[in-house]
């Protein structure tokens, strides 16, 4: 749990003053939440989707670049998002941690590590 904390705090998903985690935490339950009901409404995700394809819709959705039909074949892109979600579900667990750390650990990798992605989920997978 620890780690995970350091890792919110790291990416900037919560605050890094102590006294503000837990109303940090509400926020992103209740976001989760909302995304997923959004997603469930419009047949993107159903109660039988595995959580890191759930991940996946998240995204693009909170993007504004979710397509109009789940049947879109993956962009690159996205092929890096699923590998980080799989790799991340075995250490994070929850899946509201899980929705908020894979797309700010994609985001930071962007930014740094462009040129290096397309070999990502090959490596993620091999590992």
């Amino acid at each position: 749990m620890y780690r995970t904390l350091v890792w919110k705090v790291l990416l900037g998903i919560l605050p890094p003053h102590h006294e503000s985690h837990a109303q940090g935490m509400m926020y992103c339950k209740g976001q989760y939440s909302d995304v997923l009901h959004a997603l469930k409404g419009v047949r993107f995700v159903s109660d039988t989707t595995a959580q890191v394809e759930v991940y996946l819709r998240m995204y693009p959705l909170e993007s504004g670049k979710l397509p109009r039909s789940p049947c879109f074949p993956l962009e690159p892109e996205d092929e890096v998002l699923l590998a980080i979600a799989k790799a991340m579900e075995e250490k994070v667990g929850d899946s509201v941690n899980l929705c908020w750390t894979t797309p700010c650990f994609v985001s930071q990798l962007n930014n740094k590590y462009r040129d290096s992605l397309p070999q990502l989920p090959k490596a993620l997978n091999s590992a």
